[in-house]
């Protein structure tokens, strides 16, 4: 009897310590994932507000004297490069005009780059989004991005170091490219630094090149043709976020958001995912019509994005959990074997009391 209650006193001092641990671990993590969830919103907060500084800068040199728009076109492609920048980091953005409309959006299309006129021997660069789903099947398109996201890693000179995709031919629709052909030309090696990075490559598209040549395409009319461009290998937009980018062309969600000026929220999606949305002025300046009785911009930028705070901090909560657990351990082994000395003396004492007998 007295060895049962000795096991039972053991095995319920390690249950107590068990459930001690387990909700002060539960509190602790709670209190992290909260913690985080402030630290990636003020993260959202600050990457918006540049992309808007930069947004600003931008429509300044497409707008005329009232604000108007001098060529949408040129003022999408102007924003191409910034768009895909913070598709990259998971941000979903759109911007839109004074009367809710929207101007243009985060895309899933490839990122492309071309010469889109010089003035003497300067050559200034444009940029325009490639639709794949358009010109190429399911197999090409795998192929392609296979190569567009290919990461070699070189050791010796001849060694593969990189591929070059480029356009061979194409009409520019807006901020659309329509392609004849891309080329994939294998790069090689060339050399090297005393640090082991490549500084420079060499290929073939001649003799290397592959080809891809782009389905159902026609010679549009009233379309400028550009003989080259390439597919940037870096900067392309993140996949999957339909939700997202539904949240940004939102016209309704925008206008609430101006009406009750709550411009900035945070939702959880999940126990261990937040959603962040805001909507930033031009400028960051805010108007009143008195007429309709409502604020207003010439310009809004939306932007959203999704954030799972457990895969932020998981590397803290591991520590955390971990480190958190030994002197809980410690202090069980401590309980027990004081547990166990004092079963000892009592069984002690019960076979001198026997013996006495």
């Amino acid at each position: 009897m007295l060895k049962k209650n000795h096991l039972f006193r053991i095995r319920s001092t390690y249950f107590v310590l068990l459930c001690v641990y387990l909700v002060l671990m539960m509190v602790s993590s709670m209190f992290l994932l909260a913690q985080q969830n402030k630290i990636e919103g003020l993260k959202f907060g600050s990457n918006v507000n540049y992309f808007n500084q930069e947004a600003g800068k931008i429509l300044q040199e497409n707008i005329d004297e009232h604000h108007q728009i001098t060529d949408l076109n040129k003022l999408k492609r102007a924003f191409v490069p910034e768009l895909a920048h913070y598709s990259t980091m998971g941000i979903e953005i759109a911007l839109f005009s004074k009367d809710y409309t929207p101007l243009l959006h985060t895309k899933d299309s490839w990122v492309c780059s071309f010469t889109e006129y010089d003035d003497g021997n300067t050559c200034y660069q444009g940029y325009a989004y490639l639709n794949p789903i358009k010109w190429f099947s399911e197999k090409e398109i795998k192929e392609l991005e296979n190569y567009i996201t290919a990461e070699p890693n070189p050791k010796r000179i001849g060694d593969l170091a990189n591929y070059s995709i480029s356009l061979n031919g194409f009409f520019l629709d807006g901020d659309e490219i329509n392609p004849t052909e891309i080329i994939v030309t294998p790069l090689y090696a060339t050399e090297f630094d005393e640090n082991g990075d490549i500084m420079s490559s060499s290929g073939y598209p001649n003799q290397d090149g592959i080809v891809y040549h782009a389905n159902n395409h026609e010679s549009p009319t009233g379309l400028t043709f550009f003989k080259y461009g390439s597919i940037h290998s870096a900067n392309q937009p993140v996949k999957s976020q339909k939700n997202l980018r539904d949240l940004v062309l939102d016209q309704e969600k925008l206008r609430k958001a101006i009406s009750s000026i709550n411009v900035s929220s945070s939702t959880m999606v999940n126990p261990v995912a937040y959603r962040y949305y805001t909507a930033i002025p031009y400028q960051n300046w805010i108007y009143w019509d008195e007429i309709n009785n409502q604020s207003y911009s010439e310009f809004w930028t939306v932007c959203a994005t999704e954030v799972n705070v457990l895969k932020q901090c998981s590397s803290t909560l591991v520590v955390l959990w971990a480190c958190s657990l030994i002197p809980f351990l410690v202090a069980g082994w401590i309980l027990s074997a004081q547990a166990h000395k004092i079963y000892q003396n009592a069984e002690d004492k019960s076979n001198n009391a026997s013996g006495q007998e």
